[in-house]
């Protein structure tokens, strides 16, 4: 698994800079989506989990301490060098690994009796509902945007924000109970 998720960012970085198209780096990444789909050996969820719990907030805030100097190094080379669709997803990939490790070793250390309901919908407006203040103060106060402005991209952002975790959650819910 994790070889695929490197093979996909080398193709990633490789076919923006062999082709400069949006599009082929679009259907490297569906390939490789398809690939992870198909060829994904269930290690990531670990055995005993319910389907319908969710792991303790220290899982992510440790992942994200852990991925914050890479994160901060994503931002820097990205404004150096163009690659598009690559720099979110040499993120997003290596906190999902990480994500996923924390996740067991929790599972193992601690059980997952003390693991919370997962509740969808209130977990997708809790995300959303920090997006909108956060996309409003940033377009208001390091963009160019007038107040209405900032705040209708806020509430656009939010919108998707809840519809994506909407739909995560779920796919989540999903492979946890078949994996």
């Amino acid at each position: 698994m994790r070889a695929i998720l490197v093979a996909a960012l080398a193709a990633l970085a490789a076919s923006w800079l062999l082709t400069h198209s949006e599009t082929v780096q679009f259907a490297v990444l569906l390939a490789f989506a398809l690939a992870v789909r198909r060829f994904a050996d269930g290690r990531d969820a670990p055995d005993d989990r319910s389907a319908e719990a969710t792991p303790p907030w220290r899982v992510f805030g440790l992942s994200l301490v852990l991925l914050l100097p890479w994160g901060v190094a994503v931002f820097f080379l990205s404004g150096w060098i163009d690659l598009r669709f690559f720099w979110p997803f040499a993120f997003l990939w290596p906190l999902l690994e990480v994500q996923a490790a924390l996740v067991r070793r929790d599972a193992d250390r601690y059980g997952t009796d003390h693991w919370k309901p997962e509740q969808v919908f209130p977990d997708a407006v809790i995300a959303a509902l920090i997006t909108i203040p956060l996309i409003t103060a940033i377009a208001f106060f390091l963009g160019d945007a007038s107040l209405p402005e900032a705040l209708a991209g806020g509430a656009a952002c939010g919108l998707i924000v809840f519809a994506m975790a909407t739909v995560f959650i779920r796919l989540d819910r999903r492979s946890r109970s078949t994996g």
